[in-house]
């Protein structure tokens, strides 16, 4: 199975069985190992689907090549095509699965495309490397719009520090889902329009205490993800 199919059946069917953003990420959290006790507001049969599906994404895209070339080519054609662009450095699985849910809430299944693209590295100098770019600011400026940098701050100065579980993911849904609101909402109303980043996060654990990150030992840090929003279909 493609990674791109394998990616749309996870985000369709946590959408179509209305998994909210903190249980995403709960559910996020569980597809690394973590939480096997921690209770869901989800039938155990949706909970172990959803699960296995995205565990299943990490094995695949550790097998993928780096694709921000292919990447780079589509972007560009989107924005000369008019599409909107949104460039944001660094953008979750979570988050990928809120845009997606509301854009599909506000217009509809076929108003949304997720394409996914591999950053092996999983970091930002290889995908402004790239654009030829000495800086995301400058590719922001390539595109014509402003770089989005909130989640990538977050990751590195607040949820980069061992916390509880219950705190991570508290703190996730009140610094990541507030901004993705506004992103996904902006995107929206311009109608026809590309969100666009650079990397995902990855979750890791020590001593039982869990914190974000990019980088080493990459997993869902290795996705770029494309997000095409089209609510006049």
């Amino acid at each position: 199975m493609k990674a791109k199919t394998l990616l749309s059946e996870i985000l369709e069917d946590s959408r179509s069985y209305e998994v909210s953003y903190t249980d995403f990420f709960l559910l996020f959290m569980r597809a690394y190992g973590y939480l096997h006790n921690e209770s869901l507001m989800l039938h155990r049969d949706v909970v172990d689907n959803i699960t296995a599906k995205i565990k299943k994404l990490a094995k695949i895209i550790a097998k993928l090549p780096d694709t921000l070339n292919i990447l780079k080519s589509h972007v560009l054609r989107l924005s000369n095509q008019g599409l909107q662009p949104f460039l944001v450095d660094c953008l979750g699985l979570p988050e990928i699965y809120e845009i997606y849910r509301q854009v599909v809430k506000r217009c509809g299944i076929l108003s949304v495309v997720v394409e996914l693209y591999v950053n092996t590295k999983a970091l930002t100098y290889r995908f402004r490397g790239v654009f030829e770019e000495p800086s995301m600011v400058e590719v922001a400026k390539l595109l014509g719009t402003s770089l989005y940098k909130h989640i990538d701050t977050v990751v590195h100065h607040e949820l980069g520090k061992p916390v509880e579980s219950y705190t991570l993911v508290k703190l996730a849904e009140t610094r990541f889902k507030i901004f993705v609101d506004e992103l996904a909402r902006d995107a929206i109303n311009k109608r026809y329009a590309f969100i666009v980043a650079d990397h995902g996060y990855d979750i890791y654990c020590e001593n039982h205490r869990y914190y974000l990150g990019h980088g080493r030992d990459a997993k869902f840090a290795k996705i770029a993800p494309l997000i095409i929003v089209n609510c006049n279909v």
